[in-house]
């Protein structure tokens, strides 16, 4: 057997993770931002049109004479519409700012995913190997016996081997469950990660949208739609 399992995370596996952590509460800060500016325009627009004609009805009810009570009602309304102007331009520029958050993300979650994956088969390869020389190499006579009895029975050692292997195999499916090798793998993985994988612009949009302006807000308000499919980061 082995002198020493291998380590359940690794410096490598660690940096991609914090990294990865990193830019996803950049993500979530920015979306929380987003979310309370959509909050303060729609109340903007609610208040704009509670003023709606207001400013009008004064002045003809005053027969056209400016009043204190014209001069509320027209800044009141100035004011709402001003607002929802310059919310509508801060959530555009923080559509361009998600827009390229996401673009970095995606491949950190990807990076981040890919070294998970790589140490779980370190450590599946090692379990194994542990496994060949350990409780398998002792069973090395009697499956050699029934391989000989069915050579007797008529087939082949590839087919014997073969049923022999399905059979252990099945037998095995039916005694673990995940939480049997729990304690042997890495932290899990986040469960945003391949949201975070997924859910950003592909190159080819990022090329696109670095030279056309247009474009490039139509990517990050959602007018257009990512190119969501995983090969696509690869």
């Amino acid at each position: 057997m082995t002198d020493k399992n291998p380590p359940l995370t690794t410096p490598n596996l660690e940096g991609k993770r914090q990294h990865y952590l990193t830019e996803r509460a950049r993500l979530t800060n920015a979306l929380i931002t987003r979310d309370n500016l959509i909050k303060a325009k729609i109340q903007a627009e609610k208040e704009a049109e509670k003023h709606k004609g207001v400013w009008e009805s004064i002045l003809l009810k005053n027969n056209g004479m400016e009043s204190i009570e014209s001069e509320q009602a027209i800044f009141s309304a100035t004011s709402a519409s001003n607002k929802i102007s310059r919310l509508t331009g801060l959530i555009d520029e923080l559509a361009i700012t998600l827009l390229n958050i996401r673009a970095t993300l995606s491949p950190v979650a990807f990076n981040y995913r890919e070294a998970y994956l790589a140490l779980s088969k370190d450590i599946a390869d090692t379990t194994l190997d542990d496994f060949i020389r350990g409780p398998l190499d002792a069973l090395k006579p009697e499956i050699g016996r029934v391989i000989g009895l069915y050579n007797v029975a008529g087939l082949s050692k590839k087919e014997a081997t073969n049923k022999i292997s399905n059979a252990i195999i099945a037998a095995c499916n039916q005694g673990w469950g995940i939480n049997d090798i729990a304690n042997n793998l890495p932290p899990a993985l986040e469960v945003d990660v391949m949201t975070s994988i997924k859910d950003a612009p592909s190159p080819a949009q990022l090329s696109k949208a670095k030279n056309n302006k247009a474009y490039r807000l139509s990517l990050a308000l959602g007018q257009e739609p990512f190119d969501r499919s995983y090969e696509s980061r690869m």
